[in-house]
Parts: structure tokens; C-alpha cells; sequence
């Protein structure tokens, strides 16, 4: 729809004049980005939620890149595999807490 795809070009024009957001902020930042899309999605404003899923994936990409980057190489299995279970726990609390926004909406 128009009103979606002015909420896109309003979204990256933000973005454009944005300055470069420190490293530790993309986290945050990628997080706030699906709760948006997540959002237009239950809005139907489908074709809008997939542009920026697009920015996502990238964004995602690109924190995926860092993290690699940033490990050390001499990190033991049991290291990584407790950082992985502290991350997943984390997305399940994002996820719960994205889950009660939208139910709170749609009262």
C-alpha cells in the first residue's frame, strides 16, 4: 500500500541521516527492528515488514561478521556452548515480552 511504503522511505531516509551507530548499539537496535516488523506484519502492512526484514537479515549479517570476528580462537566447547544457551535465553525472553506487546495491543 502507499501508507507502507511511505513508512519504508521514512524509515531509511532516518536511517541515511543517521550517524553510524557504535558496535554494542546494533544489538539493541536489530532487536527494535523486529519488534517493527513484527508489528507491521500484524498490521497487514506486509510488503512494508518485508523491506525492512531485508535491512534485518543484512544488519544480522553484519553482527554475525563481528561476533566472528571478535571471539577468540582458543575459546573452549563448554565456553561457547554456555554462551549460546545464555543467548537463546535471552531471544526467548525478547520473544515472550514481543508476544505480550502484541496481545496488549490487540485488546
Amino acid at each position: 500500500t502507499q501508507h507502507a511504503r511511505q513508512l519504508v522511505e521514512r524509515f531509511k531516509q532516518q536511517q541515511k541521516d543517521r550517524p553510524a551507530a557504535p558496535a554494542e548499539d546494533l544489538p539493541r537496535r536489530l532487536r527494535h527492528l523486529k519488534v517493527a516488523i513484527d508489528n507491521l506484519n500484524a498490521a497487514g502492512l506486509n510488503e512494508a515488514a518485508q523491506k525492512l526484514n531485508q535491512q534485518l537479515q543484512q544488519g544480522m549479517a553484519q553482527l554475525r561478521q563481528r561476533q566472528t570476528h571478535d571471539q577468540p580462537r582458543d575459546q573452549k566447547p563448554e565456553q561457547v556452548i554456555r554462551q549460546l544457551r545464555g543467548e537463546v535465553q535471552r531471544l526467548r525472553n525478547e520473544l515472550n515480552e514481543a508476544r505480550k506487546l502484541l496481545q496488549q495491543r490487540n485488546r
